[in-house]
């Protein structure tokens, strides 16, 4: 039985990461679109839910406002 050894050459972790994202093999292809997309789209919903919360201080203050208008 004969044994053939194939000598890799060391691949860059740049070279990985640029195969393994243009890779069509994956089971979700990612591309570089993706690169892009997936932290901007992180970054817009938590950004999203944060101000949503934040903002519930700005509806007690006009619900006050309008109250306050009320009694005079």
């Amino acid at each position: 039985m004969t044994a053939i050894l194939e000598r890799r050459e060391s691949e860059s972790l740049w070279g990985r990461f640029c195969n393994w994202i243009t890779s069509t093999e994956n089971r979700l292809y990612i591309g570089w679109f993706g690169v892009l997309m997936i932290p901007t789209l992180l970054t817009a919903t938590s950004v999203f839910i944060i101000a949503f919360i934040a903002a519930c201080e700005v509806w007690k203050e006009i619900k006050f406002e309008f109250q306050a208008m009320d009694t005079l």
